[in-house]
């Protein structure tokens, strides 16, 4: 067992609350979007784990693919690739750049340890074995000033603990503990201090109030913790991400949920919030420009396209990069399509005619999930998440007339739509259903509710604690999908009914029949992926013919009836090397067919919906993945 001194009294529950107090989001106006400024030119891989070599010359990160060490020079601008470093994450290196230490998820038994490798502070690559230097299980490592040990945070049995190690390994020294978890880890400039964030108890993304979060600050020579009152970056799902201390010591960044704070490291006071621009990960404050930070952007650049059925010509409907893309959704007569997009951090709704013009941004600017056409494709629904940055709007339903561009929010909630799952418009358009827990996020007691287009909300049916992803289907059927199968909810009386028993992939919907009477839908079978048809009335479950090797995700009705357009991925058979394309498969047996097969160079295609005449298919494209290292920059504090 490692050697523990006398522990320091952990902060009280009630101290923590009243943190918890002082987290708020501040203003709701539009925070300053961060500077990005290119350090390296694209590479055509996606890398994470980044880190910068304490002069500056050299950037270090892991390759998804095959997770290999990658290394960038900046004096000569080449890249070049050292060993595989499998498991690692939370790459740190020494103050003499002579060692990286990380945190290694172990399996078999389930736990991570926290170990250094020997690296060449010339070339910036590892020149030796890397060697765990910790006993019990930890995580997030961070580097004593003068680099002879290593603090790292231990979770175990609902405690938290700060410890310390020589950095070769030896006696572990415990330097705070408590009831809860907590973050990342910072060991301050002068050596005196370690810095971690800790919370009570683990939040649930569907509440307003975070557990009580707050910045620790554990003196060294005494144990003695406590509180720094700094302010919470946004809403988080717990503990928030660390950043550190700036080279000066002079200030401390955090961030969470696209926001970036900057804070006094002295006194905590939040000096400046800004806007994080999607798909840029944070590796540390950067060594060379000062009061800038080193992260790497991941470019993907992405579009909206659909193919045509009868001879797979893909069509642009939106330019190239411009801006993140999520789902696509065509409107019931085809003439439009709507979509998500965020560009410079903010996600709003778009709607274009079929042919990708007339493309115009509606509603309002918030973190957008589910959204809907109405029947007659006058109206499109879609709900917003709790706000993660300010001006971003709050949870709720929202309702756009698409001819006039009037919006309305019909819902507004503290809790959010707490159960995941479509918006389900009635037939005659002139209302949604929805799922809402009464009780807050936190009860199993569920309701499907109706929200009329001027807002009138009532209560349908009560679910009691039925469990699943809701996904309705009609006026009086809708589905509850879990991992382990989907039954069938009678919306007119409350009657469930279990339709499907057995593994699934999960997080993925349904596909239903036109006429609702089969559902097509992927099973797993001794660990491959199976797309089967079942039929509502007789419960017959019949596997479809699939030829093909890799993975099915979602898997669609063609219009006609005889086919499933699926989403697929051909090269998932081994680790890392992905790609997912649009498949048409014929129900009958015949050989499916590769839709997108004419854009091969492209990563991924994503959230298939066939047009209701069946010609198109419409879908989000996704050109190969490249990563950059890039410097962001934002005036002084």
């Amino acid at each position: 067992m490692p050697r523990s001194r006398t522990l320091p009294h952990p902060l009280s529950v009630a101290t923590l609350i009243a943190f918890a107090a002082l987290t708020t989001l501040g203003s709701q106006e539009p925070l300053p979007l961060v500077k990005v400024s290119p350090v390296s030119d694209l590479l055509p891989q996606l890398l994470h784990d980044g880190v910068e070599s304490p002069n500056g010359r050299f950037f270090a990160f892991k390759s998804y693919d095959g997770e290999v060490f990658l290394r960038y020079d900046r004096v000569t601008r080449q890249w070049a690739t050292g060993p595989e470093i499998s498991g690692s994450s939370q790459w740190r290196l020494s103050p003499d750049g002579r060692f990286l230490a990380f945190g290694r998820a172990q399996w078999i038994p389930r736990e991570r340890s926290v170990w250094i490798l020997p690296m060449d502070s010339s070339t910036g690559l590892p020149n030796g074995t890397a060697r765990r230097i910790n006993t019990s299980p930890g995580s997030s490592p961070a580097w004593s000033p003068d680099g002879k040990r290593i603090a790292y945070m231990v979770q175990d049995s609902g405690r938290f603990r700060l410890v310390t190690v020589p950095f070769n390994g030896g006696d572990e020294t415990v330097m705070y503990e408590a009831p809860g978890s907590g973050g990342d880890v910072a060991w301050s400039p002068d050596g005196k201090n370690l810095f971690t964030s800790h919370t009570t108890a683990p939040w649930n993304r569907g509440t307003t109030t975070p557990p009580a979060t707050a910045w620790i600050r554990v003196n060294l020579a005494t144990r003695h913790a406590d509180m720094v009152p700094i302010s919470a970056t946004a809403a988080s799902r717990g503990p928030i991400r660390l950043l550190g201390y700036s080279p000066d010591g002079r200030y401390l960044a955090h961030f969470d949920a696209g926001l970036l704070a900057i804070s006094s490291a002295t006194t905590g006071k939040e000096l400046q919030r800004l806007r994080l621009p999607p798909l840029v990960a944070l590796t540390g404050w950067s060594r060379t420009v000062p009061g800038a930070i080193s992260a790497i952007e991941h470019v993907v650049p992405s579009h909206v396209e659909r193919v045509s059925v009868a001879d797979g010509r893909i069509q642009s409907l939106t330019p190239i990069d411009s801006g993140v893309v999520g789902a696509v959704r065509s409107s019931p007569d085809g003439r439009r399509v709507a979509f998500t997009q965020q560009i410079d951090g903010a996600g709003r709704l778009h709607i274009a005619s079929s042919d990708g013009s007339g493309l115009r941004a509606v509603g309002v600017r918030g973190d957008i999930d589910q959204t809907s056409w109405s029947p007659s494709g006058s109206h499109v629904a879609y709900s917003t998440r709790l706000p993660s940055v300010p001006g971003d709007a709050p949870a709720g339903i929202h309702i756009v007339d698409v001819a006039s561009g009037t919006h309305r929010q019909v819902t507004r909630s503290t809790d959010g739509v707490a159960v995941p799952g479509n918006l389900g418009w009635r037939s005659d358009g002139q209302a949604l259903r929805y799922i809402w827990r009464p009780a807050g996020a936190s009860s199993s007691a569920l309701e499907v509710r109706e929200v009329t287009l001027r807002g009138t909300d009532r209560l349908l049916v009560s679910l009691g604690s039925a469990e699943g992803t809701a996904q309705f289907v009609n006026d009086t059927l809708m589905l509850l999908v879990k991992i382990t199968g989907f039954d069938a909810f009678d919306l007119r009386n409350g009657a469930l009914r279990g339709l499907y028993k057995g593994a699934m992939r999960p997080g993925v919907e349904l596909g239903v029949s036109s006429d609702a009477s089969r559902i097509a839908f992927v099973a797993d079978s001794s660990g491959a992926d199976i797309a089967q048809i079942l039929s509502v009335k007789t419960g017959e479950v019949r596997r479809v013919p699939y030829s093909l090797k890799g993975e099915l995700s979602t898997v669609y009705f063609h219009p006609d009836g005889r086919n499933l357009v699926a989403l697929a991925c051909l090269s998932c058979v081994t680790p890392y090397v992905e790609k997912w394309d649009i498949l048409l498969v014929p129900i009958n047996g015949d050989p499916p067919r590769v839709l997108t097969a004419s854009q091969a160079a492209y990563k991924d295609f994503w959230t298939q919906q066939p047009t209701a005449d069946g010609r198109y298919v419409y879908f989000k494209g996704e050109q190969s993945y490249n990563t950059r290292v890039v410097t962001l920059t934002f005036p002084k504090p």
